[in-house]
């Protein structure tokens, strides 16, 4: 029977995910974990065969998860997010996932699986037409994340960050749902190569993105939500 964990804060995808794995008898949870470090104790205890790794973890970025599992256990990992874009693919090959699954694609979770348990790379089909092959190890070197430039949207969602503002308020605040801030905060992430939010700004700073000015008018925003 293969053993799955599950690396995923939102509690519905999680929800969604235990249901698919129920209904085939061939799988077992074994256990989930709402973050990266909760993840990885989890991973230690229970020693699962697959372990599903959400990227925009609240506490570090997924990706940066997946050596450390790597290191402590033996388990294949499939990394299941709403990004699709080439860097984010490229960046979790480069970080150790063994396959790739798109959230909204949930028919192909038990097969993602099982190819993967049988040490096969799994990329969600949604995505493999457009840049990469199923069986390709190509990924972009490391050193070229940090040329990538965030998109406008990005850079707005970069400075609300720097100001404190939670998920939740900066998604109030651009009018736009909680979990397409959540994706946008992992793309700013994975681009400025950044273990959390402390570490996105400092490289925004670092980079030019983040201004003095902009963290005040900001800040004056911020007081009339």
């Amino acid at each position: 029977m293969i053993q799955i964990a599950v690396i995923e804060d939102e509690p519905l995808i999680r929800m969604g995910i235990r249901a698919v794995i129920a209904e085939d008898p061939n799988m077992d949870l074994c256990g989930e974990a709402e973050t990266g470090e909760k993840g990885i104790i989890l991973v230690e205890k229970t020693k699962p065969d697959i372990v599903l790794v959400d990227i925009g973890l609240p506490d570090i970025n997924g990706l940066q998860v997946i050596p450390t599992i790597k290191e402590r256990s033996n388990a294949q990992v499939i990394i299941i997010t709403c990004q699709s874009n080439e860097i984010i693919v490229n960046a979790a090959f480069e970080s150790g996932a063994d396959s790739y699954l798109l959230k909204q694609d949930t028919e192909n979770i038990t097969y993602a699986i099982n190819r993967t348990y049988r040490k096969e790379r799994f990329l969600d089909p949604k995505i493999t037409k457009f840049f990469l092959k199923p069986n390709s190890k190509k990924g972009l070197r490391k050193g070229k994340l940090y040329e990538a430039k965030l998109t406008t949207t990005e850079i707005k969602i970069l400075k609300l960050i720097a100001c404190g503002l939670s998920n939740r308020l900066i998604a109030n605040k651009l009018f736009i749902t909680q979990n397409t801030v959540k994706c946008h905060v992992s793309n700013i992430f994975i681009k400025m190569n950044a273990r959390n939010r402390v570490g996105a700004i400092a490289q925004g700073q670092k980079l030019g993105y983040l201004q003095n000015c902009d963290l005040l008018q900001a800040n004056i925003e911020e007081e009339a939500i």
